[in-house]
């Protein structure tokens, strides 16, 4: 499943848009870019089940308040040493996604149609939005439900056309042979499916980005529902540890991940920690934002209450964070891994787990669309 596969020719024209099998048993490098960090990844593949063969991630200087949809993602930055770090993996085919802050998104409801008449209509609808004014932009966008009376509705993504070339000559430069530009949602769903298989069962991914919450809901392998949660991201959440302790993002991420938020079990909240007790109101309104975004979800889908809810990204290593989610929520919260890693290499898995599903597009042939 991938989306933004629309990139200038100037930007791809070496490459072949290779979704083949080959003899290696290793994925593509997957490459997750963040707002505050990039993740490289490769997987392996034995029959259905995947392993993570290589990981990496190294961190932006570029502070995360100035990424914005029209901010350009400086990739040959030195300090980033993406040119060294290609020597980790195997080969130099690799698919990228981007933080869902560069893009917008839209859903639409539209005439059942060819899917090359549908493109024609989600251009008209994009190109008709005041947001968008004159900016170049590439998009894709897959199918969600179909209604009774054959009204389509549609999963539109898109982001600058600067920006997508941008990344493409940036991975270029440095050594890497970009085959496809991802969608989060769609990198979402497959990661989810890698974990659990196909299931009709409705799945939630929760991305706990660093400037963005995702919402994502997950029925047969495909996104059917995406939402950025309103309020912003782990920088927001973590925001009031950072002030009252004047420390770095890093810093109070350590605190989190020792202390955490208050545990879920009542007997043992009287030894509650000082950071946890500052989260106790910005978790508050996470818990209200899931809860109202589950129940709109359920309703205007017609699924069943989702089997578990998978967290991505640096905020799932929050200790007490799945336990105090699945208490409030009444859906089990776990954190993403395969059922393959090792349990002293599992803790990070869910850091990795969008970068993970990029790279196995190697060998995936379905897509959003």
């Amino acid at each position: 499943m991938s989306v933004l596969t629309t990139l200038p020719q100037h930007a791809t024209h070496r490459f072949a848009a290779m979704r083949g099998f080959g003899s290696t048993p290793r994925g593509w490098i997957g490459i997750d870019i963040g707002s505050r960090s990039i993740k490289l990844t490769q997987v392996q593949r034995s029959g259905d089940r995947y392993q993570i063969c290589q990981r990496w991630c190294v961190n932006r200087e570029q502070h995360p308040s100035q990424d914005s949809p029209t901010t350009a993602i400086n990739l040959a930055d030195k300090h980033l040493r993406l040119a060294e770090l290609r020597e980790l993996f195997t080969r130099s085919e690799c698919a990228a996604a981007v933080s869902m802050a560069y893009h917008s998104l839209r859903s639409l409801e539209l005439p059942a149609a060819s899917p090359d008449e549908t493109r024609d209509m989600v251009s008209e609808e994009l190109a008709a939005d005041d947001e968008i004014g004159d900016t170049d932009y590439v998009f894709d966008f897959w199918s969600t439900n179909k209604a009774a009376d054959q009204a389509a509705t549609v999963t539109a993504l898109r982001m600058p056309a600067t920006l997508a070339t941008g990344v493409a000559e940036g991975l270029t430069s440095a050594g890497y042979e970009c085959q496809v530009l991802d969608g989060l949602p769609c990198a979402l769903a497959r990661a989810v499916t890698m974990m659990n298989g196909p299931t009709a069962t409705p799945i939630v991914a929760l991305d706990l980005g660093d400037s963005e919450f995702t919402f994502v809901l997950v029925v047969n392998g495909m996104p059917i529902y995406t939402r950025p949660l309103r309020g912003g991201g782990l920088r927001r959440l973590i925001k009031p540890v950072q002030q009252a302790f004047k420390l770095t993002h890093d810093e109070a991420m350590q605190l989190l991940v020792r202390y955490a938020i208050a545990p879920p079990d009542q007997s043992l909240r009287r030894a509650v920690s000082g950071p946890a007790q500052m989260l106790e109101q910005p978790m508050a309104r996470l818990i209200n934002e899931l809860k109202r975004t589950l129940d709109y979800a359920v309703q205007q889908f017609g699924t069943s209450i989702p089997t578990e809810l998978v967290l991505f990204g640096g905020g799932a290593s929050i200790r007490h964070l799945p336990d105090c989610l699945s208490e409030q929520l009444g859906v089990p919260a776990l954190t993403w891994r395969l059922p393959t890693s090792k349990p002293h290499e599992a803790a990070d898995d869910s850091q990795f787990g969008v970068a993970a599903a990029l790279s196995a597009l190697r060998w995936e042939q379905r897509s959003c669309s």
